[in-house]
């Protein structure tokens, strides 16, 4: 089951990589892009989500997640400088509670 929706999710992802939300009249304007990580589980997903402010500040939140039967584990990294690169630290995390 969990693997199933990791797939749906990173199909979903490929169809619509920029997109915009309205909070409390302000607008936010989000990209989205997948990540090619592999963690020790059977599905895995990387994803780079950089959102920008109204007042153009940024925010960029780094996400890997894998999925290994029944169990799930995802790691989140977020931060100014936060980028693909750091990938590879969330990777080590994930693993380490799939076992």
């Amino acid at each position: 089951m969990l693997a199933g929706q990791t797939k749906k999710s990173t199909d979903a992802l490929a169809q619509c990589s920029t997109f915009t939300i309205e909070v409390g009249g302000q607008k936010v304007t989000t990209q989205v892009q997948p990540l090619p990580e592999k963690t020790s589980g059977d599905q895995s997903m990387g994803l780079l989500m950089t959102q920008v402010m109204p007042t153009g500040q940024k925010a960029t939140t780094l996400t890997v997640t894998g999925v290994k039967g029944n169990l799930g584990a995802t790691a989140i990294k977020t931060g100014a400088t936060v980028n693909a690169d750091s990938a590879a630290e969330l990777v080590k995390l994930v693993d380490a509670v799939l076992g």
